[in-house]
């Protein structure tokens, strides 16, 4: 579902996507990266988001996943993209600062956060991985 700050259909403005099902903290995150200068999209659950980004594997720069979600988890959405050969960046979210992964799994994933950052360590981590916006 795109935000009022993506209306742009220019292929090299930095677009991320926002998987994510809890609607309160899908709108903080697309707000402080709307503010930022960022365009977003936000997918309810990992199937919409997988389905987004393999329609246009190029579309976005960055894909912000929950852990924890309906019909597909954040790292069996991670895992699918990866195989599919999305060449963007994926930040993994989590409540638990001790997620404990299986072995082998770390790979498809660029950033783990725990949901505790501040939104200077958000935009912080988005700028190292995606340039600014």
């Amino acid at each position: 579902m795109p935000n009022k700050c993506s209306t742009s259909k220019n292929k090299t403005i930095r677009r991320i996507l926002i998987a994510e099902d809890h609607p309160f903290l899908a709108s903080v995150l697309s707000n402080a990266l709307c503010e930022a200068g960022y365009h977003t999209e936000i997918a309810t659950n990992g199937k919409q988001a997988l389905e987004l980004i393999k329609a246009d594997l190029e579309r976005y720069a960055l894909l912000i996943t929950n852990y924890n979600m309906p019909k597909l988890t954040g790292l069996e959405l991670s895992q699918s993209l990866r195989k599919a050969k999305f060449p963007g960046k994926i930040i993994l979210m989590t409540l638990s600062r001790a997620l404990h992964l299986p072995k082998g799994k770390v790979k498809e994933v660029d950033v783990f956060l725990s949901k505790t950052f501040t939104p200077e360590e958000f935009l912080g981590i988005v700028a190292d991985l995606i340039g600014p916006a």
